[in-house]
């Protein structure tokens, strides 16, 4: 098991938790001032996935094994393109926003901010390119096997909340539309959690919706009364239940 830490001058490290052994530079100082921005260890303990840039311009996604003994890998394209029909032509250098990695430890998401936000998926080894998923992407997670990837694009009543493979072996199907407001998505073995104000305004309520696409969202909140919104959500661990603050003092257990 290790640890792996940043330093000062900027650095990258990890060192084993027992303390044998001298520390590994995963990556190390860079002259011209780039420094690891955050970083995030994967399942298997085995890579660690991080984001690296110099201060005030735009980061790129990197992945490195956890113990420093190969070079870090790109991970996200240096410049991101248009990819609603527009002419293609070079966009400002992309700059990644986040980057959550797979309850397997196989994939990364990550979002680029270049003109509008896009939507990538790549494996976390870097063993294939990033594959582009959507633009206009404001929440987005990994489903419990891994293998799939549910996230809002669009924006008003345009917004569609879908679930797309990594592999591209079937085109995105869309689960809810028009997805409005909320903030928050959380994802179960075969259902989505999300909150949204069902008229785009309001009081914002707690769906599910199953991951097959074949039923309509439900709502799991209580009536709330006018001025009371869904403040915060957690599904318990079994996936019985789930666990809801809304606005003031109104909270249920469903």
């Amino acid at each position: 098991a290790r640890i792996v830490f940043t330093s000062e001058p900027p650095g990258l490290f990890s060192v084993l938790v027992d303390g044998h052994g001298q520390a590994e530079q995963i990556v190390a100082e860079d002259p011209e001032g780039a420094r690891v921005r955050s970083f995030a260890i994967e399942a298997r303990s085995t890579r660690v996935v991080f984001s690296l840039g110099e201060d005030g311009a735009p980061a790129g996604l990197f992945s490195a094994p956890i113990d420093g003994r190969e070079p870090p890998v790109r991970l996200s394209p240096l410049r991101a393109w248009s990819y609603a029909g527009t002419p293609p032509g070079p966009a400002p250098e992309a700059g990644v926003l986040d980057f959550p990695l797979a309850p397997d430890g196989a994939w990364v998401l990550f979002r680029l901010r270049a003109g509008e936000t896009h939507l990538f998926v790549v494996p976390t080894d870097g063993s294939a390119p990033a594959r582009h998923l959507a633009s206009g992407v404001d929440l987005a997670a990994f489903t419990p096997d891994s293998t799939r990837t549910v996230y809002r694009a669009g924006s008003g009543t345009s917004a569609e909340l879908l679930v797309e493979a990594h592999d591209g072996s079937a085109d995105a199907l869309v689960l809810h539309a028009p997805a409005q407001g909320g903030e928050a998505l959380a994802l179960l073995a075969g259902a989505a959690l999300f909150v949204e104000s069902p008229s785009g305004a309001g009081a914002a309520q707690l769906f599910q919706v199953e991951l097959s696409g074949q039923r309509r969202a439900r709502p799991l909140s209580l009536e709330l009364s006018a001025g009371r919104t869904i403040r915060a959500f957690r599904a318990s661990p079994d996936q019985r239940h789930v666990v809801f603050s809304a606005d003031a003092d109104a909270a249920g257990v469903f």
